[in-house]
């Protein structure tokens, strides 16, 4: 069955959240370009194998960005197994670029006969030379471990749904395979999930249903990095966290073997040459559905809003049932709803006996009174009248018997908007298009842009977003902290200004994306736009250039419940993320 999505633009349109961010002042100071060959291990090295039985080396590389001529870099190895040092590695002590070469192998050559199965061994190299960037990394960690499988055997399709930044969901052919050591190790694996034919392996441990997902790559990319993925746990223990430092994320990947669901909680992220580890979004959960297993999950779809005879107003919340729903029951909680909050509505309904259900798929009519986010809360029960777990939806709802446009005058109806907030972030490139820009009758200082984003990037079927600029002082014009239909606050970190009445023209790196703080509480600021440019012009005249026109998107946005990884509240209370208590953004849109 299908799901409630989020966003559903493509990998390669998405930016990353967290990437750059940009500061007001910034003391720069040219650095000397490197005249040697600047050799460094890369990121995307080989660094994981898992060896055959009677296999007597592996193979990794080092690199260089200078690729004249024949260089020499004498390497220096070690070797653990666990915290135990370990001599039955062999590298060898230097290593040769030919001429031209960018890349030059390294072979790790053992006995198979003293590898313990299911053991994991750390092989360190250093390269040592002067032909090193300072920019890249002169360590290289290996790991290989002999853990011998079964054969990969199709199960039939399964259903791959991920609520990161990637936010889209596909059905197609998922493979398993069993240990052939230890029969409680299970893999999965979807063949040619990612670009250029990569894949998604996971790793199930059956005797206590904790997943892992080891370090992949899946070749998607970010400017010149390619993004990479692991499990939490997996990806904190690559930083060097301690176990008390990684407790915290140990067992929040599982595998209910009742539904057959595997929950990964994933960081997708990418790394440097100089070793620099940065986010692409944020930390989420990939689910996978797998087959054979029974269906009992519950689909909402928002359907606007009902505002009856008396001015009752109702929000509609269809359903969709999993093919083993013999029954459900519904209700609508007030409120952000973390997931034991749902468990305990949950249990109320299942103690209630007294609790309606319903038996097919359909649409509910529920009162709403303030503006507010509401969760939708499932039961669902089986043909054993039992209950199946429960599944919820959460959405932000406005109250839709407003006058929108109360003190606001349109001051233009096709003025053109630059968009230098998602500019080389979420997409490549400056893109324009027209937009209504409306002026306040009490502050004539303000101007709102009008839901500038709708059907742009995506589809959206509901609610009011507004881009408000602060030109009060024509000399430092300010875009206020405004939230828009993808998510995101948008706003300006360095003052721009009105010229001629018309354009807000905004210094470089000034206008971008909120991305939280930082440990000192700054605001961490996402820009792109390297130049000074026009975000908006009232009145433009100039046919001279035809702006690009933005993107079109096939996805829609059918779930207001926005990645609450970026999502502020929009009524300015306290933030349950990120320890964002000691400072809560004020929406622009609430200005009188």
């Amino acid at each position: 069955m299908k799901f409630n999505k989020i966003f559903q633009l493509s990998a390669l349109s998405l930016g990353l959240i967290g990437l750059w961010s940009c500061t007001k002042e910034v003391d720069y100071d040219p650095a000397v370009a490197p005249t040697n060959a600047q050799v460094y291990f890369a990121s995307n090295a080989p660094s994981s194998f898992d060896i055959a039985e009677d296999q007597n080396s592996v193979v990794t590389e080092i690199s260089r960005e200078n690729t004249q001529g024949s260089v020499t870099v004498n390497l220096k190895a070690s070797a653990k197994v666990g915290k135990e040092n370990t001599d039955i590695f062999t590298v060898p002590a230097s290593v040769t670029f030919t001429d031209g070469a960018k890349t030059a192998p390294i072979e790790i050559t053992f006995d198979f006969n003293e590898i313990k199965a299911e053991t994991t061994y750390t092989v360190s190299i250093i390269a040592e030379s002067d032909q090193l960037t300072p920019y890249g990394k002169n360590l290289q960690e290996v790991k290989i471990l002999y853990a011998p499988w079964s054969g990969w055997q199709g199960i039939g399709n399964a259903i791959f749904d991920t609520q990161t930044a990637f936010s889209w969901t596909t059905s197609q052919p998922i493979e398993r395979r069993n240990s052939l050591l230890n029969p409680n190790q299970v893999q999965y694996n979807f063949p040619d999930l990612w670009n250029d034919g990569a894949d998604y392996l996971i790793n199930v441990d059956l005797s206590t249903n904790i997943v892992t997902v080891p370090r992949q790559n899946t070749y998607e990319k970010n400017g010149d990095y390619y993004i990479e993925f692991c499990d939490s746990y997996t990806f904190y223990s690559l930083l060097g966290r301690t176990e008390e430092q990684l407790a915290p994320y140990y067992g929040t990947s599982t595998f209910n073997p009742q539904t057959g669901v595997l929950s990964m909680n994933v960081v997708y992220f990418y790394v440097t040459p100089e070793g620099q580890v940065g986010y692409w979004g944020d930390t989420g959960f990939d689910y996978v559905y797998l087959p054979g297993y029974p269906d009992y999950e519950i689909g909402f779809s928002n359907k606007g809003t009902y505002i009856s005879e008396a001015g009752q107003e109702f929000t509609i919340i269809g359903t969709t049932l999993g093919s083993d729903v013999a029954s459900y029951a519904i209700t609508l909680e007030q409120g952000y709803l973390e997931a034991a909050d749902v468990e305990k509505v949950a249990a109320d309904i299942i103690a209630n006996t007294e609790t309606t259900l319903y038996t097919s798929a359909q649409d509910f009519q529920f009162p709403v009174v303030e503006e507010d986010y509401y969760t939708v809360v499932a039961v669902a029960y089986g043909s054993d009248g039992e209950p199946h777990g429960n599944s919820y939806y959460t959405f932000y709802n406005e109250i839709n018997g407003k006058d929108w446009n109360a003190g606001w005058t349109t001051v233009a109806t096709a003025a053109q908007f630059n968009d230098l907030f998602c500019a080389n972030v979420i997409v490549s490139g400056i893109y324009s298009w027209d937009v209504e820009v409306q002026q306040n009758d009490r502050n004539p200082g303000y101007y709102r842009i009008v839901k500038p984003y709708d059907n742009v990037y995506m589809e959206t079927d509901r609610g009011h977003y507004y881009i408000t600029i602060d030109a009060t002082d024509p000399d430092a014009v300010v875009v206020m902290p405004s939230l828009t239909s993808m998510g995101y606050y948008v706003l300006s970190q360095a003052p721009g200004k009105l010229v001629d009445g018309t354009k807000f023209v905004f210094p470089a790196m000034s206008t971008g994306i909120f991305n939280g703080y930082d440990a000192d509480g700054n605001m961490i600021v996402v820009c792109g736009v390297e130049d000074e440019e026009v975000l908006l012009d009232l009145d433009p005249q100039s046919e001279e250039e035809t702006p690009a026109q933005a993107p079109r998107r096939n996805g829609s946005l059918k779930n207001s419940n926005i990645q609450k990884n970026l999502l502020l509240n929009y009524t300015g209370k306290t933030l349950p993320w990120k320890n964002a208590e000691k400072k809560v953004l004020r929406p622009a849109s609430i200005i009188k």
